[in-house]
């Protein structure tokens, strides 16, 4: 019941165009695979492929719709709250299974990421698959549970499915080796469940990554994203700034933490802790170093702060002395609450704005289905019905930052593709001025809504040449 009242909270404007311009090329390049154009070969991307897959068989499925997709991300938000709840229960009883749905209910990152189409959800749910997994290994009996290293095995394929949709969780490892380092099991077991979790983890991503043309994953989603991050430290202070807005965000969930990670390092079950904290350490060091970091990223700390509540949870209810001093923290963390709310609440009353609907609508007037169009907001040609030439990927700012989006080239794939149209919408094809030169002297109509939302249409196309 609680569940379902968390799915319905976030129901209302689930079509409502979204702030998120990342979600246009998840939804577009998901679309362009739907459409026959394979990834890396025609559709240029910059993430691993296994959420666009499933995307793309949903789309074949149920239809081009933002409202669809959302609907899926409902359904990761439903298996996260599930595998949460399982966790908890081990970890803590039934105190530990409700306790934890409360973050999942209310926390603002998961109401956000529950509500567009980002790859930050499924990628967390399929991380805390593989946690979990270790944990039953962990609270197996060797003595009644013959094959408990088929947790490991699962495991294994759980971590390699979330690296495969984003390559955000690969310290999840960590706390999964503490956990079966340290189970009460023989060692030559434990060699076993380790390489069971480890030739899993690696046939699955082999076997997912031949689908696919291997060169260009790796130019496209590994070494591009290797380029935007030859440097660390220009960013660190921001990072920090970052890090420090999450806590003040969410300050209850993170003094829970803290609890728990002295509270559980005393307890029979310490070690259980130190994977958890060991977890939030190393990921609070990755999130320092990541660049360019962005909100989205920093649900790398909310795996390990979810295990180390539960342990604070657990140490409340195993412990009478504990108890009255615990309860006085969770008091306080529940101050947190309305905050949280209040935020959400935010997110639920934006809708689509008059000029987005406006330029959908023209931009279905002037166009064909079978058109394509240039856009800096993939999200606006989804919505209109219309593709983005396949090999375009992205036109962030990482993308052309990056000396991978030049003038020259979005020029070759106007005219490769017959664009009929061009948007510049998301303040990112500015960083192109002679593009733009271009679009002025190649199209005879321009809209204009204000100095950044803007539409080009009506082609001019060369004397004696066929009109298409």
């Amino acid at each position: 019941m609680l569940l379902i009242a968390a799915i319905v909270w976030r129901l209302p404007h689930l079509d409502a165009f979204g702030l998120l311009n990342d979600e246009g090329a998840y939804l577009m390049w998901s679309r362009l695979l739907a459409s026959g154009y394979p990834l890396y070969t025609e559709t240029f991307t910059g993430a691993p492929p296994l959420f666009f897959a499933q995307l793309a068989l949903v789309f074949k499925i149920f239809g081009f719709s933002v409202l669809v997709a959302r609907l899926l991300m409902l359904g990761w938000l439903g298996l996260l709250a599930l595998a949460l709840g399982v966790a908890g229960h081990r970890i803590a009883g039934w105190a530990g299974a409700f306790a934890i749905l409360v973050p999942v209910i209310f926390l603002p990152p998961l109401f956000t990421f529950s509500r567009h189409v980002m790859l930050e959800l499924p990628a967390l749910a399929l991380a805390l698959l593989a946690v979990l997994f270790a944990l039953l290994y962990a609270q197996s009996q060797p003595d009644r549970s013959r094959f408990s290293e088929g947790w490991l095995v699962i495991a294994g394929i759980a971590l390699a499915a979330s690296l495969l949709v984003k390559i955000l969780h690969p310290l999840a490892a960590l706390p999964i080796a503490v956990l079966v380092l340290t189970a009460k099991v023989p060692f030559k077991r434990r060699f076993v469940a380790l390489l069971g979790f480890g030739l899993a983890g690696l046939i699955t991503g082999v076997g997912v990554l031949l689908l696919f043309d291997l060169s260009g994953f790796i130019d496209q989603a590994i070494r591009f994203r290797a380029e935007t991050r030859t440097t660390l430290s220009a960013l660190t202070l921001e990072n920090v700034d970052l890090i420090f807005a999450f806590v003040r965000e969410m300050w209850g969930l993170v003094l829970l933490g803290l609890a728990g990670a002295v509270t559980s390092l005393g307890s029979s079950h310490r070690w259980r802790g130190m994977a958890w904290l060991v977890w939030l350490i190393a990921n609070t060091v990755l999130v320092l170093v990541y660049r360019p970091l962005f909100p989205q990223h920093l649900t790398l700390l909310l795996l390990p702060l979810f295990f180390l509540m539960l342990e604070f949870v657990a140490v409340i209810v195993a412990k009478p002395g504990v108890r009255r001093w615990g309860w006085v923290i969770v008091a306080l963390a529940v101050f947190n609450l309305p905050a949280w709310v209040q935020t959400n609440q935010a997110q639920l009353a934006i809708t689509t704005g008059g000029r987005e609907s406006d330029a959908i609508a023209v931009l279905g007037q002037v166009t064909r289905p079978t058109d394509f169009v240039m856009t800096d907001s993939l999200l606006l040609a989804f919505y209109a019905d219309r593709m983005t030439p396949p090999p375009l990927a992205d036109l962030s700012l990482v993308y052309i930052q990056s000396g991978r989006q030049t003038a020259e080239r979005l020029i070759t794939l106007s005219n490769e593709y017959s664009i009929a149209a061009v948007a510049p919408w998301a303040l990112r094809m500015v960083w192109i001025p002679d593009y733009l030169d271009w679009v002025e002297k190649n199209f005879w109509v321009h809209k204009i809504w204000d100095n950044d939302h803007q539409l080009y249409f009506g082609r001019k196309w060369p004397v004696n040449s066929p009109l298409p």
